[in-house]
């Protein structure tokens, strides 16, 4: 169990995704897990995701965009003690 759950919501955010996920799975810190929720996103936003080869990244995917809320969708499969948020844009 993970101490801390980092939820990343994100939404047509291709060219950004990648520098942000790459810039937690960098940090010195590593008791967590990383759930990125793509909220059905037109772009490769997911796939990017899926091609960066962590056992700490969890990418759910939301079929229909504003359907329901990204971050309650990863909250609730969130495994860590304390939750943390950085946005799909952020590093």
């Amino acid at each position: 169990m993970p101490l801390v759950t980092v939820l990343m919501a994100s939404y047509n955010r291709e060219q950004f995704v990648g520098e942000a996920v790459a810039s937690l799975l960098a940090q010195s810190f590593s008791d967590l897990e990383l759930i990125v929720v793509d909220d059905a996103s037109t772009d490769n936003t997911p796939g990017v995701v899926a091609d960066i080869k962590a056992p700490r990244i969890n990418l759910k995917r939301l079929w229909f965009n504003r359907e329901q809320n990204p971050r309650n969708s990863g909250l609730a499969e969130a495994k860590g003690e304390l939750i943390a948020i950085q946005n799909s844009d952020d590093i």
